[in-house]
């Protein structure tokens, strides 16, 4: 079973945004929906609001896992369960420079259309979809201090590998007349 849920995505987003806004200080991590503004600047959190089955990607038919032509034997499992999930990510900082220098390095490295290294739940990499829905500006003042903070909203595509297989028997063995 290799199952990427929000879990495996909340690690990969870790990972990936380390990578790429490499600011001295900063601090990546998921964040509750209710927990508010962010108290650590620099900062880039991140929380999945919302998931929707993805039935327009679903599969409607078994696919062949595995076969064994000796003894005449098929293995056939259900088709994976695709799920979209939806992030926000976003940016805080104190100053102009760092939400500038974060969003540079950000914006030129992820497009509208991205791949998500993740491990799936037997840890095994993979690259998932996301795509880029929206952005806000959404700075703030707080007892009389400017806050810079974007918001960029993601949908993430998993899949859920949790499907039964069962056997099937294999023609092995073909005769025409």
């Amino acid at each position: 079973m290799a199952s990427v849920w929000i879990e495996q995505v909340d690690r990969g987003l870790i990972d990936f945004i380390e990578g790429i806004v490499d600011i001295v200080d900063l601090t990546v991590r998921p964040r509750q929906t209710n927990e508010g503004n962010s108290a650590e600047f620099p900062a880039v959190t991140f929380f999945s609001y919302d998931e929707k089955l993805a039935e327009y990607r679903q599969k409607r038919f078994d696919e062949l896992g595995s076969k064994n032509e000796v003894e005449g034997t098929a293995q056939m499992l259900r088709p994976l369960v695709p799920y979209d999930l939806f992030y926000q990510v976003d940016f805080w900082a104190e100053s102009q420079y760092e939400i500038n220098e974060m969003l540079r390095k950000w914006e030129g490295r992820v497009e509208k259309h991205n791949l998500l290294p993740v491990l799936d739940i037997d840890g095994n990499s993979k690259d998932i979809k996301m795509e880029r829905v929206d952005f806000a500006n959404a700075d703030y003042t707080k007892n009389g201090e400017k806050r810079f903070h974007r918001t960029f909203t993601y949908k993430i595509k998993v899949e859920l590998d949790e499907r039964d297989s069962y056997v099937v028997p294999l023609v092995t063995d073909v005769d025409f007349i």
